[in-house]
């Protein structure tokens, strides 16, 4: 699509803005950050997109289930 090239002028070094997700599940995101700063992992947040594809249709209990699993 036309809107997500860059124009690119003569040696310039090009990148691509970052897309950035939408905030479709903020509620769920905003539980399983703070259970993952709770369980002392806060590092694994950074991969959220992937905890929220895979868990954004489960409850709160499963959610705590999973992530007690990754500790």
């Amino acid at each position: 699509h036309s809107d997500f090239l860059c124009t690119k002028e003569s040696g310039e070094e090009q990148y691509r803005d970052p897309f950035t997700p939408r905030a479709t599940y903020a509620r769920k995101a905003k539980f399983i950050k703070s259970l993952l700063q709770e369980m002392n992992i806060g590092e694994l947040s950074a991969d959220m997109n992937k905890f929220i594809h895979v868990l954004k249709h489960t409850c709160h209990r499963q959610i705590r289930s999973v992530i007690r699993g990754l500790r």
